[in-house]
């Protein structure tokens, strides 16, 4: 064993060794801890249903998150991993967590433990499908995890039926919807002028987002599109003027800089919410990233730019076949270019919404309000 790893384990241990302290205090009926992607972000599930919930008075919201993360004025927040931290899980009624938690997290009886998960509707294999391409150490994680969850949400029965064979768990799931979606039912046009208005996008013209997701190794070079023939191409199958907003996952955003950025080539890797761009989005290009099934959800037409499909398979592989599905499939620059040029919006919006009735999804606009209905009626249990 490496010094690292000693280092972890002692710190592991007395992070255990805190929690079993405070639970001497009393569990808090009305407090409720929030943590998104490891406490590395104010976003996602887990905020949506904070809003919530942040306006009642007779609710304590507290967010873990990093120092440098931003969250909105009169949040509640605490460093993760801080001895603050620690006495505010072990002293919570709720806990809400879009990722697993640590192997150290020891939840009480009396505590109610809310997971929404990451992802829903996506491409990758994940967790029990994907056991051979994770670490031992995260799968006994995962496992725990899982023996201490309350509640699973899903937007989907597709979701529910990956919940059930592959997360470890049989408790309840409750098909709601996605919060993190609820946005895209419910967005005006005064708010997508506003979004479009901080990405200084000009007037009159319209956007596609490229969103790829990472590979396990972190490699760039699976991300050679070229976005001046692309946007090129736009043009000339629409005659409108267009823009490319590029949003490079969290795992490689330290790499964005990279790109050749320009007046029509934007940055929007640092933007705060990427469940804000896809709705002013026209056309997304993306590769295996759940999102190509969420920008279906509003009938955009998604490209899949895929120059490393084979390689992908081999590492991952998909639930449901990406050939087989109803986005458009390109390996080269050369063919995406010719498949926007070909592009025909009857078909592949009858063939969308064959696939999304299949899928069978969920989505209503209203997860977020559930959710927190549900934490309501939770606290008012007896038990602590």
């Amino acid at each position: 064993m490496n010094i690292s790893c000693m280092i972890q384990r002692v710190k592991d241990f007395m992070l255990s060794v805190l929690m079993c302290i405070f639970r001497i205090v009393p569990i808090q009926q009305n407090k409720i801890v929030f943590i998104s992607y490891y406490g590395e972000y104010y976003n996602d599930n887990p905020m949506m249903i904070s809003r919530q919930l942040e306006g009642d008075p007779a609710i304590d919201c507290v967010w873990a998150v990093q120092d440098h993360v931003d969250c909105p004025q009169g949040v509640r927040r605490v460093r993760i991993a801080s001895v603050r931290y620690i006495y505010e899980l072990a002293t919570a009624k709720v806990w809400v967590d879009n990722c697993r938690k640590n192997i150290w997290t020891r939840k009480r009886k009396g505590q109610y433990y809310i997971q929404t998960w990451h992802g829903n509707l996506g491409n990758k294999r994940t967790e029990g499908a994907a056991e051979d391409t994770v670490t031992p150490e995260y799968l006994v994680r995962a496992k725990h995890d899982a023996s201490m969850i309350d509640l699973m949400i899903s937007g989907s029965s597709f979701f529910t039926d990956l919940i059930h064979k592959y997360f470890w768990y049989n408790g309840e799931i409750l098909e709601c919807g996605t919060p993190r979606l609820d946005s895209f039912f419910n967005a005006g046009d005064k708010s997508g002028a506003e979004i479009k208005s901080k990405l200084d996008i000009p007037e009159g013209y319209r956007v596609a987002l490229y969103a790829p997701t990472f590979r396990l190794d972190l490699r760039m070079d699976c991300y050679r599109l070229d976005y001046e023939k692309v946007l090129h191409a736009l043009e000339e199958k629409t005659g409108d003027r267009w823009v490319m907003l590029v949003r490079l996952h969290p795992n490689v955003a330290d790499k964005a800089d990279y790109i050749p950025y320009s007046s029509r080539i934007i940055n929007a890797t640092k933007y705060p919410d990427l469940y804000d761009l896809i709705p002013i989005s026209d056309v997304v290009i993306s590769d295996y990233s759940s999102l190509t099934f969420e920008a279906g959800l509003l009938m955009k037409p998604v490209f899949l730019f895929t120059l490393d499909l084979d390689e992908y398979i081999r590492e991952r592989g998909f639930y449901i076949d990406i050939r087989e599905q109803p986005y458009i499939l390109a390996q080269s620059n050369d063919e995406l270019e010719e498949k926007i040029r070909t592009f025909s919006k009857d078909n592949y919006e009858k063939e969308l919404t064959a696939f999304n009735q299949a899928l069978g999804i969920k989505e209503y606009g209203n997860a977020a309000e559930k959710i927190a209905d549900k934490i309501r009626e939770t606290m008012h249990l007896s038990g602590a």
